[in-house]
């Protein structure tokens, strides 16, 4: 411990009887009967008067973490803090075991599963969170459920992730199929456009849509920008040689994007807020660090590898 003089005294604690002091030099004075009340990991503190406790989070985040011991205060905007700010937040909720907190921080990281899929799958994981689950599902459909169950999740959440990735890879491979229902009345849709689609909806590395619009990290396109591209793609084909009728591949390139789109849409990873209350913490929640950031980039690098041989070695049927 060591003394309060020199310090600088949050503005929003200055009354309570223990006093704390952050990594970057600032004071938080709380309730003691507060902390013992709320954690289950503070124990009882005796301090004299001049004396603080050094943490190591800094003043943001215990700025945020001590109102929660405040039930009348309102709740800082956890909505606004940037990917690191909010998994800073999370791991101090976990080491302090603000339970009330844990939910309420991981509920935010929804919005971050688009821009960060597998470090969300991650925290996800560690928390058997199947709303965090859901969030990135659409991002990481690929994923092998070996994997899933390997980042932390249940038995029972794996199994509707297999359910969810069945749904979602049976919508693709019947896509395809749809496409040469046209072949026989228009050859430019044949020779031209039906493979230029193929192209963009399928790689060597398997598919490369999974949403209905929007791009994800990896650049990956929505099923309506890659509608968009084969648009222009036909557009060019008909000025080019003149093609009359072009009205037919415009119809049937429309038919056959409202017709995936509205299967996508109603493929939805079968979670509900019971999956997240129920679950019991045996033992202390694991921290996330940068290690374990590492160790999602490595699955990430494997399950690149997994897509190699298409979408029946990324099932497992090839």
């Amino acid at each position: 411990m060591s003394s309060l003089a020199g310090n600088i005294v949050s503005d929003l604690f200055t009354t309570g009887d223990v006093s704390f002091r952050s990594s970057d030099g600032v004071l938080f004075r709380v309730d003691q009967w507060r902390l013992e009340f709320v954690s289950d990991v503070f124990p009882p503190i005796r301090c004299l008067p001049n004396e603080v406790v050094p943490l190591n989070e800094d003043s943001q985040t215990l700025g945020i973490l001590f109102t929660f011991l405040y039930p009348a205060r309102p709740i800082p905007d956890i909505g606004a803090l940037s990917f690191n700010d909010l998994v800073k937040l999370l791991n101090a909720t976990d080491k302090y075991a603000f339970n009330s907190a844990i939910e309420i921080s991981l509920f935010h990281f929804q919005k971050y599963a688009q821009a960060y899929p597998l470090r969300v799958l991650l925290l996800a994981g560690t928390h058997n969170h199947g709303t965090l689950l859901a969030a990135v599902a659409p991002y990481l459909v690929n994923l092998k459920p070996e994997v899933v169950e390997v980042v932390g999740f249940s038995t029972k959440l794996c199994t509707k992730w297999i359910e969810y990735r069945n749904k979602w890879f049976s919508t693709i491979i019947a896509s395809k199929e749809l496409l040469s229902a046209h072949d026989d009345q228009c050859a430019i849709w044949c020779d031209r456009i039906r493979p230029y689609l193929l192209t963009r909806i399928e790689s060597p590395a398997g598919p490369i849509y999974r949403l209905v619009k929007g791009t994800n990290a990896n650049g990956q396109k929505g099923l309506w920008e890659i509608y968009e591209d084969v648009m222009e793609k036909l557009k060019d084909e008909t000025a080019r040689d003149g093609h009359k009728e072009k009205l037919c591949c415009e119809f049937e390139l429309q038919k056959w994007f409202h017709h995936v789109a509205d299967e996508l849409r109603g493929i939805q990873f079968p979670v509900n807020f019971l999956d997240d209350l129920t679950w019991p913490r045996y033992g202390p929640v694991r921290i996330v660090s940068n290690k374990d950031f590492d160790i999602v980039h490595a699955l990430s690098c494997a399950y690149h590898g997994l897509m190699g041989s298409g979408i029946m070695g990324i099932m497992g049927m090839a």
